[in-house]
């Protein structure tokens, strides 16, 4: 199974960036991302590891509402 990366916006929408069939390359392409994104930017960048970009969005969207439900007590 491939790691997909994502982009995330501060209203949870994921947008598809790319896949990687080795943690590593997937690692270091979402610290590369985080590095230079601005530092006023609001957009996060996850990986993730599913058998489908479609399972991959599930478990990312997900796990926001799960962190949204946590925070809110």
């Amino acid at each position: 199974m491939p790691f997909y990366i994502f982009k995330i916006s501060p209203d949870d929408e994921l947008e598809y960036l790319d896949a990687e069939e080795k943690y590593r390359p997937a690692r270091d392409k979402v610290r590369r991302l985080r590095r230079e994104a601005a530092a006023d930017d609001p957009v996060s960048y996850r990986m993730v590891f599913a058998s489908t970009v479609a399972q991959g969005e599930m478990l990312l969207t997900s796990k926001a509402h799960e962190e949204r439900i946590i925070g809110d007590d």
